[in-house]
This record gives C-alpha cells, structure tokens and sequence, in this order.
C-alpha cells in the first residue's frame, strides 16, 4: 500500500483509479495525486540532480506528464514506479543537455571537497547527516537505488522497473553502493557498530 495524505494509507488500486480519472480530465484527481507524489518525487530528484531549483523544475514537468500522459499508464507496474521512471527520465534528460562541455564523473571525484573535514562533521552533524553528504560522493546510479530502496521504500523489482534494468543489476548496483557507502564512513571515522 502507499502513502497517502497525513496518516492515512491508500491502496494500489486507489491510486491506479484515481490516474484512471486524471486521463478523464480530473482536476480534483490530479491534485490529490500531485499532493501524494510532490515530495518524495522532488526528493527523489533532488538526490540524482543535487540542485532544489532544477529539481523543482524537474517535479513540474514530471506532474505534467502525469497529467498529459495518463491515458497511457498501462498498469505494468505501480503508480509510484511510473511516477519515478518518469522523473528519472526527465533527470536523464536533464543531465545529458547540462553534460555538454561538462567534466565527466571522474574528473569531478578527483576536485578537493572544501567542506570542512569529516572530523569536524562529526562534531557538528550526526551520522545521518553525514551519511546524506557521504551519498552526495556516490555515482548517481548509487545514490539512485540508494534513495529509492530505503527513502522511498521500493522493492527490489520496484527499483528496477523505475531505472529501467533487470533486478540483478538493481542488486549490484546496491551492493556496491553500500559497500563505498561504508567505506567513506570508515575514512570519515564512523566505525560499524
């Protein structure tokens, strides 16, 4: 089941249905809709994109294709799986046109971070905290399923219906995300309990 409003929790088919009244033009649909999915989606983009006002934009154009393109959800997956496929193409789509003439992932792992020190992180932040800037660090295929697997709570299969790829990539994709997760921890001296 997922999320609704404050409190409240509302099944699959609810949502499957309420998509069915927004290709009817549903204006009231479409807002209740807008108002479930506008926060994780944005923080969703936020993560893969790291820029609120890009996300934002980004959130815009994904509720619009909800609105436009409702008559072609299928019902292959989830509402929150399409939702976030469709934010994540648009986040594609974005960092491909921001990309041209832009350093590739490398040859920015390999500029000095001048954020004060891990050590004076732990001082002033807790390990959550710390654990958000560490995933700033990761590819965005890591932060991706990262977010997706315990922020939005998807499933594994979920994960891979919004990324586009077979549940063995999601898999590796996770394994290796934890693993330079825990070891920039380890650097950052937060040790495994």
């Amino acid at each position: 089941m997922a999320e609704g409003g404050p409190g409240k929790r509302v099944a699959e088919a609810d949502l499957r249905h309420l998509v069915e009244k927004v290709a009817g033009g549903d204006h009231v649909a479409f807002r209740w809709l807008f108002r479930r999915f506008q926060r994780p989606v944005h923080a969703y983009l936020s993560r893969l994109i790291r820029l609120s006002h890009i996300a934002d934009e980004l959130m815009n154009e994904t509720m619009l294709e909800l609105w436009k393109g409702a008559g072609r959800f299928g019902g292959r997956s989830t509402v929150s799986t399409w939702l976030f496929g469709i934010a994540r193409h648009k986040a594609i789509d974005y960092l491909r046109r921001s990309r041209e003439g832009a350093l590739d992932e490398e040859a920015l792992a390999e500029i000095p971070d001048p954020s004060p020190s891990p050590e004076d992180s732990l001082g002033r932040a807790s390990v959550a905290d710390l654990v958000g800037k560490l995933m700033e660090r990761l590819s965005v295929e890591h932060r991706e399923v990262l977010h997706l697997a315990y922020r939005e709570e998807l499933s594994v299969e979920e994960i891979a219906g919004v990324v586009d790829c077979p549940v063995n990539t999601v898999k590796t994709r996770m394994f290796y995300a934890r693993k330079r997760l825990k070891t920039l921890l380890a650097e950052s001296g937060v040790e495994e309990p």
